[in-house]
């Protein structure tokens, strides 16, 4: 379901900075080949050194948003709020919160001229 908001978001403003990518905890590689497929977003593997998952306080099914300026700006829950059908009621609020997050990184970037 990422990769088709993804799509939409491109297809509705091909200039946008919105990117959507997945990260897999340490130590899940084993799984790496079966999420890939049909896959069309980045899918990184976090390492013991990066210990990116750590870091941000990873779970399963959990989408951080953040802007340009690599701001955590909100963080969706998969569980509490699946994404079942493309332009759904969840789809359209996490597709607006990644908007937010763009339009506010371009605010904060006017501003500081």
């Amino acid at each position: 379901m990422l990769d088709d908001l993804q799509a939409q978001l491109i297809a509705e403003n091909a200039s946008t900075k919105i990117r959507i990518l997945g990260i897999n905890a340490d130590g899940l590689e084993s799984g790496n080949p079966t999420i890939i497929t049909n896959c069309t977003i980045p899918w990184l593997q976090d390492t013991d050194v990066a210990n990116v998952w750590g870091a941000w306080g990873g779970q399963q099914l959990r989408l951080h948003i953040l802007d340009t300026f690599n701001i955590r700006r909100a963080i969706w829950n998969h569980t509490a709020s699946p994404l079942a059908i493309a332009n759904d009621t969840n789809w359209n609020a996490l597709k607006a919160l990644l908007k937010q997050a763009s339009a506010l990184k371009r605010l904060l970037t006017g501003l500081a001229r």
